[in-house]
């Protein structure tokens, strides 16, 4: 009987160390460089990335959001574009799904890197 409890305890225990894939992860870089990050310009405006987060949901849902700064001009201004959808995790790659397109994300040592349209974005948990 203590044989098998304390092989119990080592299993949960073991399992207490890896951290489950549920929780908000921070943005720390895009293309591999570390944030504030141009992401467009214009004549008339230019828009850097300077922060974001993503959140999956024990619900098998995601939310990803990304802060800009905008100069244009006129002045200056802080913007955000928010996407939603679900997810399913199948070991190291989680597929982000939306309506029309799905997105591939990898996972390893508490980062999760998505590839969105030629962009490559490296989430960590704070």
């Amino acid at each position: 009987m203590r044989r098998l409890l304390c092989g119990l305890l080592v299993v949960t225990c073991v399992g207490c160390r890896q951290p489950g894939l549920v929780g908000t992860y921070e943005l720390e870089a895009v293309n591999g460089v570390a944030l504030p990050v141009p992401a467009t310009r214009t004549s008339t405006a230019r828009a850097t990335i300077v922060g974001g987060s993503l959140t999956l949901g024990a619900d098998g849902s995601y939310r990803s959001r990304l802060l800009f700064r905008v100069r244009t001009h006129l002045g200056s201004y802080a913007d955000s574009s928010v996407t939603m959808g679900s997810y399913e995790r199948r070991g190291r790659v989680v597929e982000l799904r939306q309506p029309l397109r799905t997105m591939v994300a990898t996972v390893r040592d508490g980062t999760v890197t998505v590839d969105v349209e030629g962009w490559t974005y490296r989430y960590r948990r704070p």
